[in-house]
């Protein structure tokens, strides 16, 4: 976040969400980090909060910074989901969902320089924010419940006529609402 400020000096960021207690102390090191480069007015913990989708709205860029391999990183989506461009670490299964460049950037896990440069890159090229805001709209478009409910649907309307269930026992789709005739 040094590297950061110095490029942009208003720049802040939110430490959103509280420490388990299996992370205290490490919440306790970042704490101290920021007191040490002196970026308290930079650098703001917030706390557990339950309008983190209103915090993210606000924002003009998710970092989901995880050194440790996570399978799903669901910050990301939620940071997605309102439309904001996402800056993730390569770590874990984030790879699958985040296509560099397309819906957010890729940076590797653990290299801070590589998180500074991207959030950078964000804050000084709008259309680029625009352009990953879009792709991240577009890209949780496809987890929708209605592209869901529509998959499942499919599956069984294959399966009842594969094995000739009658056709009134088939579901109707009106919309996105469905009903299941049966």
């Amino acid at each position: 976040m040094a590297e950061v400020v110095r490029k942009f000096p208003d720049a802040v960021a939110l430490v959103v969400g509280g420490a388990h207690r299996s992370g205290r102390s490490y919440a306790a090191r970042l704490r101290a980090r920021v007191r040490e480069l002196g970026l308290e007015g930079n650098v703001l913990f917030t706390g557990a909060r339950e309008d983190v989708a209103d915090l993210m709205g606000c924002m003009d860029v998710v970092a989901h910074t995880s050194v440790q391999p996570e399978p799903f990183g669901r910050v990301i989506i939620e940071g997605m989901c309102v439309g904001r461009p996402v800056v993730a670490t390569d770590a874990g299964g984030v790879p699958e969902f985040v296509r560099d460049g397309e819906n957010g950037l890729l940076v590797p896990a653990g290299d801070p320089d590589a998180l500074a440069r991207a959030l950078c890159r964000l804050f000084s090229d709008e259309s680029l924010r625009a352009r990953l805001s879009d792709g991240a709209l577009r890209s949780v478009a496809r987890f929708s419940v209605e592209r869901h409910v529509r998959a499942v649907t499919d599956i069984y309307d294959s399966l009842a006529s594969r094995y000739g269930i009658s056709e009134g026992r088939k579901t109707q789709r009106s919309g996105s609402a469905l009903a299941a005739g049966l």
